[in-house]
C-alpha cells in the first residue's frame, strides 16, 4: 500500500540535493511575495486568520515566506510549520522535526507492502500475535457460520466495542450495550456482517485512575518504539484523551493529546486539540489539571513494553497503545507506522535525533536525505 504524495511536485534530485533545489524554492518565494496563493498558502491563512489578526501585513507576509521556504526547502506542511510553532523556533530545533513526507516515503521504502506491516494493518492478525496483552475477549464476526461465537460472547459480555479490522485513527468503532433496552444483539451481528466483518471486543472498564481525565472515552497512552537486536529504544510516549460524549480519543477525531515524561510517566505539557493555540491548561469535561498529571503504576507499563516489544522481534518500529483498566495496564492496539504528528507537536519536540539513531538506520533513503538536509 505505498503512499504518493500529488501536492509533492519536486523531483526527486531535488529532494536530496539542496542546490537543485534553489531554483523551486526561489520560484516558489518571489511568487508569494507577489501574492499568488503557492501550495495553497492564502487559504491556509484564511484558516488561521483569527491567530494572525494582530500581524501588520508586513509580519503576515514575512510569516508567509518563511512557511512557504520550510515547505520547499525542508517539506514541511504549513499545518507542521505552524503547529510545531517554528515562527518562534531556531532552525536547528526546527530541523529537528521530521516532517510527514519524509516519514511516509520511508514507510513506503522499508514497512508497508511487506508482512511485518501487513500483520498490524489488520487488527485480527495484530490481536493473534499480542493476545497475551490484550487481556480480554476478542472474536471476529463476518458471516453466519459466527453467529454462535457472537451468541456466547454477548451471554458473557452485555457492552462491547465494534472495530472494522482495517481502519485506523478511530473510523468506523461503535460501542454497543445490550442493556439500554433497545439495542438487539442480532441487530448487532446483522450489522457487523452487513459492513464486512468487524472485531468484537470485551469492553474495557477504565480504572478511575484514568477515567478522572475522561469519562466517556478509554484514555490511551500511545507507546513508539524500537526494538533491534535485543536493544530497545523507547522513542516518545504521549496521552491521548477524548472530549465531550466521544468514546474515541484519537487526535484526529477530535480528542486531546499532552506529552508524557517517559521516566516518570508525568503529563509535560497542557492538552492540545487540532492545532497549537488550542490548548487547554485542565480538560474541559472533568477540569482536571494535566500537566503535572501523574499517570497510575507507569513502572508496570514500561514492563510491559519491554516485554512486548520481544514477541514480534522482526517488526522493530511500532506504535503501541495502551489502556489502564481493573486489569492494570492492556494493549488496544499496535500501529505499524504509527504517526508522528501529534507526538512531536505533544512533546513540542523533534524526533530527528531519536529516529537517527533507530528507524532511519533502516532505509538508504533516510540516510541519503538526512546527510542533505542537515
Amino acid at each position: 500500500m505505498a503512499v504518493s504524495f500529488p501536492e509533492n511536485k519536486m523531483p526527486e534530485k531535488a529532494r536530496t540535493d539542496m542546490f537543485a533545489r534553489q531554483p523551486i524554492i526561489c520560484e516558489a518565494l518571489i511568487k508569494t511575495i507577489l501574492g499568488k496563493n503557492v501550495a495553497g498558502i492564502n487559504d491556509y491563512f484564511s484558516n488561521i486568520k483569527q491567530t494572525v489578526s494582530g500581524k501588520s501585513k508586513f509580519g503576515i507576509l514575512i510569516l508567509k515566506l518563511k512557511m512557504v521556504y520550510y515547505r520547499y526547502a525542508y517539506e514541511f506542511s504549513f499545518k507542521e510549520f505552524y503547529n510545531y510553532n517554528f515562527e518562534y523556533k531556531k532552525k536547528k530545533d526546527c530541523l529537528n522535526y521530521v516532517s510527514g513526507y519524509e516519514m511516509m516515503r520511508i514507510y513506503n521504502e522499508i514497512y508497508f507492502d511487506t508482512e511485518t506491516y501487513n500483520y498490524f494493518a489488520d487488527k485480527r492478525e495484530t490481536y493473534n500475535l499480542y493476545k497475551k496483552y490484550y487481556k480480554r475477549d476478542v472474536i471476529y464476526v463476518s458471516s453466519l457460520q459466527d453467529l454462535g461465537a457472537f451468541s456466547v460472547f454477548v451471554q458473557e459480555h452485555k457492552k462491547f466495542i465494534a472495530k472494522p479490522p482495517l481502519q485506523n485513527n478511530g473510523k468506523g468503532i461503535f460501542v454497543v450495550d445490550l442493556t439500554d433496552g433497545q439495542t438487539k444483539a442480532y441487530d448487532v451481528f446483522s450489522k457487523c456482517v452487513a459492513q464486512g466483518g468487524m472485531l468484537i471486543e470485551e469492553f474495557i472498564n477504565q480504572a478511575k485512575e484514568m477515567s478522572c481525565l475522561s469519562i466517556n472515552s478509554v484514555n490511551t497512552v500511545r507507546f513508539i518504539t524500537y526494538y533491534k537486536d535485543n536493544h530497545l529504544t523507547m522513542i516518545t510516549a504521549f496521552l491521548r484523551m477524548g472530549l465531550g460524549n466521544s468514546y474515541v480519543d484519537n487526535a484526529s477525531q477530535g480528542g486531546l493529546f499532552a506529552g508524557i515524561d517517559i521516566n516518570t510517566g508525568k503529563l509535560t505539557t497542557d492538552a492540545y486539540k487540532k492545532n497549537i493555540n488550542n490548548y487547554y491548561l485542565k480538560h474541559p469535561d472533568t477540569d482536571v489539571a494535566i500537566k503535572g498529571f501523574q499517570l497510575p503504576e507507569w513502572g508496570k507499563l514500561l514492563e510491559v513494553v519491554r516485554g512486548i516489544v520481544t514477541v514480534y522481534p522482526e517488526k522493530t518500529f511500532v506504535g503501541w497503545d495502551f489502556a489502564y483498566g481493573d486489569k492494570g495496564w492492556v494493549l488496544i492496539e499496535a500501529n505499524g507506522g504509527p504517526g508522528i504528528y501529534a507526538a512531536q507537536m505533544s512533546n513540542q519536540t523533534g524526533l530527528r535525533k531519536a529516529f537517527s539513531d533507530t528507524v532511519f538506520n533502516d532505509s538508504k533513503y533516510a540516510k541519503k536525505y538526512k546527510t542533505a538536509k542537515l
